[in-house]
């Protein structure tokens, strides 16, 4: 095979889907407005928005395209996701994704997944990721109770 061949198709994760709950002073964020950021291929990137419901819990889907497999490329992804309730926005999310399979940035699967709108940001180096977040999750990001 040459160096200069084009390549297999295969999928790229740009987002792995995340399901959980978000809460406000330990109390569910009802109907918050969820935005999710992508960029990938430009500055420009794409939002895609998504609500909670009564108790708080939400879902975003994976999102991913079909990329050429190329020894001569590194993917390179930027991710924010902010949430508006109360009248605040709240940035939950920042991270710069290198890793194109589902669950790269997350160093697993997130179960558990919760994010506390009124916590700090927490800084998190996972393997294929760094993460700016007010969200934890079981056997990866937790928080140590003192």
């Amino acid at each position: 095979m040459s160096i200069f061949s084009k390549g297999e198709d295969v999928e790229a994760v740009l987002f792995s889907p995340l399901q959980g709950q978000l809460t406000y002073h330990g109390e569910p964020a009802s109907n918050a407005d969820i935005s999710v950021w992508i960029a990938w291929k430009d500055q420009k990137g794409e939002t895609f928005h998504y609500k909670s419901d009564g108790d708080g819990y939400f879902s975003i889907p994976k999102q991913s395209v079909f990329i050429k497999d190329s020894p001569f490329s590194q993917l390179s992804v930027g991710q924010t996701v902010t949430v508006d309730f109360e009248g605040h926005s709240f940035l939950i999310w920042k991270a710069g994704k290198s890793s194109p399979h589902l669950f790269g940035e997350l160093g697993g699967e997130p179960v558990g997944l919760t994010c506390e709108l009124s916590r700090d940001d927490m800084d998190a180096h996972l393997e294929y990721a760094l993460l700016e977040t007010k969200c934890v999750w079981k056997d990866v990001l937790t928080i140590k109770e003192e």
